[in-house]
């Protein structure tokens, strides 16, 4: 009898608005994660390495884009509606921030993918700046990324 593969890359297909949602909520969390390990590291002997000046340059990034893919949240609604979207997740026993970062832009790019195969007109600006959103979250740098 074979055992059910745990780890690794796997091909998912689920609602669209769902993945939406979970790419959007696991960025937040990630993002409260470095807010916190930033907060963490004040007034420590690392308060002015390197690992904290990228910390704290990515984390006003990842908001700005938040602020985007939030906006543009009710404009998709409608579209992403009864839809599937297939993504690839990286599983592993203990994702790094940059792990789940990665996961999340992944589910981000099946949304995208989905915006540009629909054919409305109105889809055009959208599927637009959510690219602007992905490709600007995709060049975000901290440690573990």
């Amino acid at each position: 009898m074979a055992r059910e593969k745990k780890w690794g890359r796997f091909d998912l297909t689920e609602d669209a608005q769902e993945v939406y949602d979970s790419a959007v909520s696991e960025i937040e969390d990630v993002q409260t994660e470095l807010q916190d390990w930033l907060e963490s590291m004040q007034g420590t002997n690392l308060e002015n390495s390197r690992r904290v000046e990228e910390i704290d340059s990515a984390i006003p990034e990842i908001e700005e884009y938040l602020d985007s893919l939030s906006d543009l949240s009710e404009d998709l609604q409608p579209f992403l509606k009864n839809k599937k979207v297939t993504y690839k997740e990286f599983r592993k026993a203990n994702p790094t921030k940059g792990n789940r970062f990665n996961n999340a832009i992944y589910k981000l790019w099946a949304v995208v993918q989905l915006t540009e195969e629909g054919k409305e007109e109105a889809l055009d600006e959208i599927s637009s700046e959510l690219v602007d959103c992905v490709d600007g979250l995709e060049s975000v740098s901290f440690p573990g990324r």
